[in-house]
């Protein structure tokens, strides 16, 4: 077979920088009417989804303009055609920062998650933590990047043989040796990978049963109240609230979690093609649509506070 032509990735790429613009000007509309709309009695929340939107930002900045990362699969290797290579900044560095908002943008989502589960449950549930506590949780969760991400990713990156893969992949993996001539391409050796894999479904299996377990007791709490006690508007923006949360839950593991980059046909050759980067732009783009009813949510909640007040007593 052929080797794949990347010829028209540049364009590909231009495409998707022009894509991002308007998902970067959604990300900024929305933390400025969370920053100025949020009520001063959630102030926490105001906080974390500040954060989340600060990490949204620096994630579309840094992976689409800094690094870009084109992946080639099964190969085990991938080369960027951002802003670095062009300054002479090493493969296992961009990984390495590309791990990092990856998985502080993840830890970012859990968080906002996390105190929507806390400000939903009641006091006696099980899963309710005391106020300390679940600041120290989301401590936690936001520099889990930093003990323990991009550590093992540094690791893993400092151990591979890089020279010794690229020999590997040339002779194992010719179609996708146009890649391979890219000098920012970085190769992960055959027993890296073995090592690679195994953690990074680990790492990806907590993640999704982290989720379920913020997911499930929410909608479960939300289902058992009772109108007498709280409002059906007070109901319908919680549900609005974690609605917007799990469509960007769901849709980082659609992209992100999924090898949409990579098809196999029946003799399990990979073609490698970066169009799924502008589908990905486009979900990216509803995604961050989806925050607009949340942060609005958000503005209102303070205007209706009395009269809410007063009906639900």
């Amino acid at each position: 077979m052929d080797p794949i032509d990347i010829s028209y990735y540049p364009k590909i790429y231009s495409i998707f920088q022009w894509v991002s613009v308007p998902t970067t000007f959604v990300n900024l509309l929305g933390l400025y009417v969370i920053w100025f709309g949020t009520p001063k009695r959630i102030g926490n929340y105001k906080n974390y989804m500040c954060y989340l939107q600060i990490n949204a930002i620096l994630y579309d900045l840094i992976l689409v303009y800094l690094i870009f990362p084109i992946c080639a699969i099964p190969a085990g290797g991938c080369f960027s055609m951002g802003v670095l290579p062009k300054f002479g900044i090493t493969a296992w560095v961009q990984m390495s920062l590309g791990f990092g908002i990856m998985t502080s943008f993840l830890a970012a989502i859990a968080i906002a998650f996390f105190s929507r589960q806390q400000a939903i449950l009641d006091e006696g549930h099980r899963l309710k933590f005391s106020k300390r506590t679940g600041k120290l949780v989301c401590i936690l969760i936001a520099l889990h990047p930093l003990y323990y991400v991009v550590p093992a990713g540094l690791c893993i990156l400092m151990l591979n043989d890089e020279q010794q893969a690229h020999a590997y992949h040339y002779v194992t993996h010719p179609i996708v040796k146009n890649f391979i001539s890219q000098p920012s391409y970085y190769a992960l050796e055959a027993k890296m990978r073995f090592i690679t894999v195994p953690a990074a479904t680990i790492y990806n299996s907590v993640v999704f049963y982290g989720f379920i377990y913020l997911i499930v007791p929410s909608y479960l709490q939300i289902q058992s109240f009772k109108v007498a006690t709280t409002s059906r508007k007070t109901l319908k923006m919680q549900r609005r609230w974690l609605n917007s949360l799990l469509v960007q839950t769901a849709t980082f593991y659609f992209i992100y979690m999924f090898p949409a980059f990579c098809l196999f046909d029946m003799a399990d050759h990979p073609i490698v093609q970066p169009w799924h980067r502008v589908n990905d732009r486009f979900v990216h783009l509803l995604w961050q649509l989806s925050k607009i009813p949340l942060s609005m949510d958000l503005a209102n909640n303070g205007g209706d506070k009395r009269k809410r007040s007063g009906k639900d007593k």
